[in-house]
């Protein structure tokens, strides 16, 4: 069967008797495991999924399929999601037994010298979820793809993803949070 997408309409399947192949392929040594978020699963957003060795057999395939930009893994049972958007449907959540990655990140040092104290982004939120520091949520925020700012309350540990930059005038104060635009990150 000719195929006119890289991998297939979703990407691979395991079927008895079949094999398959693309035209191009990419098999050279995987180098970007360094994108990995462990305790992390990026839902949604799955081409297809898929019983898998490890982490590494998941690149190889996301690599071999057409629009896959990352995955998540779930440990227990070995199975690989493939996405079609970066940090899934959503943006991440923390799993424990999960392994998320997009296959290009930005692992650059944080910079917050231009998060904003006492300053809350209002609305436009993406997801909300529980991390220890506003250094984490930001680079949650990077591996998200609609993902262009940010506000994280200190007090409760909280980070909300926000897919949309604000301006000066949209700002409202609000203690212990601090918030920031990403417009400097482009992956």
């Amino acid at each position: 069967y000719l195929k006119s997408k890289r991998g297939g309409a979703n990407g691979p399947t395991v079927s008895a008797g079949y094999n398959s192949m693309n035209m191009e392929c990419d098999n050279s040594p995987i180098t970007n495991l360094g994108c990995l978020r462990e305790g992390f699963n990026f839902a949604g957003a799955a081409l297809r999924n898929l019983k898998v060795a490890d982490e590494e057999e998941c690149v190889r395939h996301c690599r071999d399929t057409e629009e896959c930009v990352g995955f998540a893994f779930r440990v227990t049972n070995r199975q690989c999601y493939l996405k079609s958007k970066r940090g899934g449907a959503n943006g991440p959540t923390v799993s424990a037994g999960y392994n998320s990655m997009n296959m290009e990140c930005d692992n650059t040092k944080v910079d917050l010298s231009s998060a904003k104290d006492e300053t809350d982004f209002p609305g436009k939120q993406i997801r909300s979820l529980v991390l220890d520091d506003m250094e984490t949520c930001f680079r949650m925020c990077r591996d998200t793809q609609e993902c262009l700012s940010l506000t994280y309350l200190n007090d409760r540990k909280t980070c909300s993803l926000k897919k949309k930059t604000f301006e000066w005038w949209e700002e409202k104060a609000k203690e212990n949070a601090r918030s920031v635009n990403l417009n400097v990150i482009e992956i």
